[in-house]
């Protein structure tokens, strides 16, 4: 019932795509030397301007963008990611983030943490909160993680992050599986968050950015659909 939730906000975001947003991007009009278009935004943006401005706004934006396209070096399509010495090692590297992302826990966490809590009950284990209270805890625990997520990347190393955060992540999860198997609830909830703030200071959040700084664009479309797909899977 819960994911129903999201269904007015998503039949409002084609509402606003039907009768508000009606246009694309400026910058999407001046690449594809989309003319009239793009004065269509202008004269929206800068109405209080006289049309020579805003054409003169047009013709700046139009040859800074052949300036910058003029420049740019042949890019590295997915075959060259994949196979050529230069970039391979990158994208495997790449990928690997991405498969490890899905498979360290973090789906188990989030998708089965009431069923636990509700099977650790069931072996008789007395806690002051119920199953579903102590799921709240973990979804409320993952939030309070992510806003940490940002200085604890920004303060680490790259390498140092990804293995140190990790090796907590294990543990944390085997704790997890321990308390579990001893029936209690508090501590396994303890573990669930402990957990929950190691993968979001790492893995979490640096997939997104390590990723683009090794990887080719092609390679950073492989990389997203390794962890979409193992997300469906």
């Amino acid at each position: 019932m819960i994911y129903a939730c999201a269904l007015p906000f998503n039949v409002l975001a084609i509402l606003m795509h039907f009768f508000v947003h009606k246009s694309d991007s400026l910058a999407f009009h001046v690449s594809r030397d989309e003319k009239d278009e793009a004065m269509q935004i202008l004269d929206r943006l800068y109405s209080a301007e006289s049309h020579h401005t805003r054409h003169q706004v047009w013709k700046q934006m139009r040859h800074h963008y052949k300036e910058a396209n003029s420049n740019q070096e042949e890019v590295p399509g997915l075959s060259e990611s994949v196979c050529h010495k230069d970039y391979r090692m990158a994208t495997l590297v790449g990928c690997s983030v991405a498969f490890f992302n899905t498979m360290s826990g973090i789906n188990i966490i989030n998708g089965f943490s009431k069923q636990i809590f509700q099977e650790i009950a069931a072996k008789g284990a007395v806690s002051s909160l119920s199953p579903t209270q102590q799921n709240y805890f973990v979804g409320v625990g993952g939030f309070l993680a992510t806003l940490c997520s940002i200085p604890a990347v920004k303060l680490t190393s790259r390498r140092g992050n990804l293995i140190g955060f990790h090796l907590l992540m294990g543990f944390a999860l085997g704790l997890v599986a321990l308390f579990i198997d001893l029936a209690k609830p508090n501590a396994a909830l303890a573990c669930m968050c402990a957990f929950l703030l190691f993968f979001h200071c790492s893995n979490g959040t640096l997939l997104w950015i390590y990723c683009a700084e090794i990887c080719t664009d092609a390679a950073l479309g492989l990389c997203v659909f390794v962890l979409m797909g193992m997300l469906t899977i």
